[in-house]
């Protein structure tokens, strides 16, 4: 079962005892949305989730959105965010890519 730590800022906990790898019971998840519904972000380190993963444990939170013509990933489930372009250097700031 998930366990929470709750940061010592206005919001946020971590999450522990938890493997997103791995199908999730019910009640599991069902805690971790109290939790986020309590804390309005959940942190869970050290999760080396897949794409498969990711959306399939997104999902269980309701339907998902397709991602915007024109963004990286593009008309999927999930969405490239990053600041750097092609060549690994940050953008800058007034690029489109940071809206």
């Amino acid at each position: 079962m998930p366990t929470f730590h709750a940061f010592d800022r206005p919001l946020g906990a971590r999450v522990t005892d938890v493997d997103l790898t791995r199908p999730l019971e019910q009640a599991g998840f069902d805690a971790i949305k109290q939790a986020l519904d309590r804390y309005s972000l959940l942190v869970f380190r050290g999760q080396p989730v897949d794409d498969a993963a990711q959306t399939a444990f997104a999902a269980r939170f309701g339907r998902m959105e397709k991602t915007r013509l024109g963004a990286l990933g593009q008309g999927g489930a999930l969405v490239v965010l990053s600041n750097l372009d092609e060549n690994g250097d940050v953008v800058p700031v007034a690029h489109k890519q940071m809206f």
